[in-house]
C-alpha cells in the first residue's frame, strides 16, 4: 500500500518545470475583480496562489507579479484555500528570462 501512496504521489506531482518557493504577495484578477494574495510557488508554466474563495477549473486569471508583464491563465484546480494556475504563455519573465509562447 505503501508504494501504491507514493507512486500515486510521483504522478499527481509530475510537472513540466520545477516549481520555485514564493513568499510575496502578487495580486490576482478574478472576474474583473482583484485580490491581493500570497504567491506560494511559481515556474515557467504556472504557479499556486492561497485564495479562500470558490474558483472554477477553467476560469481565466491574470496575476501581476511586483514589476513584471501580467501573467494570464486558467485555473486548473481550487481546494484547501489554494488555488493552482496554469499560464497561458511560458511565463520565463517570471523567473528571469523572456516569455515565449507555450504552444
Amino acid at each position: 500500500m505503501k508504494r501504491w501512496v507514493e507512486a500515486l504521489k510521483r504522478l499527481v506531482d509530475a510537472r513540466r518545470e520545477p516549481r520555485r518557493a514564493a513568499t510575496q504577495h502578487v495580486t490576482l484578477t478574478i472576474a474583473g475583480q482583484d485580490f491581493r494574495v500570497p504567491l506560494l510557488d511559481i515556474s515557467p508554466s504556472g504557479a499556486m496562489v492561497g485564495f479562500d474563495r470558490p474558483v472554477e477549473p477553467g476560469e481565466t486569471v491574470i496575476i501581476h507579479v511586483l514589476d513584471r508583464e501580467p501573467l494570464r491563465g486558467q485555473v486548473r484546480w481550487s481546494r484547501d484555500g489554494h488555488v493552482g494556475i496554469g499560464f497561458d504563455a511560458v511565463a520565463a519573465s517570471v523567473l528571469g528570462g523572456k516569455t515565449t509562447n507555450n504552444d
